[in-house]
């Protein structure tokens, strides 16, 4: 085990000179890691979460790996994390709850103390129970291709089995502590662990060593489509805020390769298929939402934008006021014709005798009308987004400026006839705003 052990840090020669972090549980699997890096003299420090899940046995655990730490002169970071509290105030599972808190945990050590990998003690018969948990709640090729090392998370006990870790700890005398909540067929992981897998072992004998080459085959065709989807990305950053239905035609697989961009932002597979069928069939308006940001179909585009939180229904401005910070950034002031700037963007001028206070700020609605600047009669004004091709995610967010019953500005787009600025103006009222 140790030969093959070293193959890994051959393919990791920047391991030698590096800062390493191990998470470190006190079972065989972690144990056996830490022997393993030892025999290497590599600079390794430890990092143990007690989830205070278990009673008794956690304190146990947490006993030991202090006690093993100060025997080998091995630096041991500790977190007491009250899992069961965190789980019920995030409504989350307790497995989910735990593995938040130990990598949130871990990456805040990585930052803190400089680390430059993190290592974990997951093995083959991790990423095999991994491929079927996936399966059987539905997943993509990534999901059946197993536990993987990532750029910061190395896993150097990939390819070997747990019978073989085991054994390699009873042959060197390694001391670990064995979890009791293991055997607990009722977790899902344990139930394929314990129940399911052993069965089909009985069938197939060389079980792990098939899985071991299915899911390596999985990888490397998932690296062909990684591929793909970088080409069709080329073009388009992840910071993009639209995107052509021309773009999307030309992509060999938009299916993976828009939800590479819009899984981060919280948009899950199925509003992906159901975007792409809205593209296909052309339903300007359909609008998908995640917490943070919504895609809308509008024309030949689909656009990306954050999601608005609505501060205020409705403001009221003062003639005293001089700001507003909600819903957006404004300034007022009266100011003289002479100070007008026409050409400033942003920026809009009233004639304040024709204005009556306190005006009102709120969202356009429809059946509102306005008398645009140089017109006779009066517009609505959902005819005039239309006129100006507002996109549909800046129609909902286009606000409008009342004085009393009358509407005397659609900001950013037009003011009223009715209070504009003319000669016969004496005092100017301006406002400035940044959206």
């Amino acid at each position: 085990m140790r030969q093959r052990f070293e193959t890994f840090f051959k393919k990791h020669p920047q391991l030698k000179e590096a800062k390493l972090l191990l998470a470190i549980s006190g079972g065989v699997d972690s144990m056996v890691l830490w022997e393993l890096l030892e025999s290497q003299s590599l600079n390794v420090d430890l990092a143990h979460v007690n989830f205070q899940l278990r009673g008794e046995e956690s304190e146990k655990d947490q006993a030991f790996l202090e006690k093993e730490a100060k025997k080998r002169k091995t630096k041991l970071h500790l977190l007491r994390a009250d899992t069961k509290n965190y789980a019920a105030t995030k409504k989350l599972s307790t497995q989910i709850a735990a593995r938040q808190i130990r990598y949130n945990w871990f990456e805040e050590l990585m930052k803190i103390h400089s680390y430059d990998y993190l290592l974990t003690a997951h093995h083959l018969d991790d990423s095999i129970e991994t491929f079927f948990i996936n399966l059987d709640r539905g997943t993509g090729l990534k999901g059946l291709s197993g536990i993987q090392s990532k750029e910061k998370v190395l896993r150097p006990l990939l390819e070997f089995t747990k019978n073989e870790i085991i054994s390699f700890a009873e042959v060197q005398n390694i001391p670990f502590r064995e979890d009791a909540s293991n055997a607990d067929s009722n977790y899902l992981r344990n139930w394929f662990r314990n129940e399911l897998l052993p069965l089909w072992k009985e069938k197939n004998p060389a079980f792990e060593q098939t899985m071991k080459t299915n899911i390596q085959r999985l990888k490397e065709t998932q690296k062909v489509i990684d591929e793909m989807v970088i080409a069709d990305l080329r073009e388009i950053p992840s910071e993009v805020s639209c995107i052509s239905f021309e773009q999307i035609r030309k992509m060999k697989l938009p299916k993976q390769s828009l939800m590479q961009n819009f899984e981060p932002l919280g948009f899950n597979f199925t509003q992906v298929e159901q975007l792409l069928d809205a593209v296909e069939k052309a339903e300007s308006g359909k609008v998908f939402f995640s917490e943070s940001h919504q895609i809308t179909v509008d024309r030949e585009q689909i656009l990306i934008t954050e999601v608005q939180k609505d501060n205020a229904d409705e403001v009221l401005i003062d003639r005293s006021e001089t700001q507003l910070a909600l819903p957006f950034k404004m300034q007022f002031s009266f100011i003289n014709k002479s100070q007008i700037n026409w050409n400033q963007k942003g920026v809009e001028y009233f004639d304040a005798e024709k204005l009556q206070f306190p005006l009102k700020l709120r969202k356009w609605q429809n059946g509102d009308r306005i008398k645009p600047l140089g017109m006779q009669g009066s517009k609505l004004v959902s005819d005039l987004l239309i006129d100006e091709k507002v996109p549909l995610p800046q129609k909902s967010q286009t606000y409008v400026l009342l004085s009393g019953e009358q509407l005397i500005a659609v900001l950013g787009l037009r003011i009223s006839e009715n209070a504009k600025v003319t000669d016969q103006t004496k005092s100017v009222w301006q406002i400035q705003w940044e959206d």
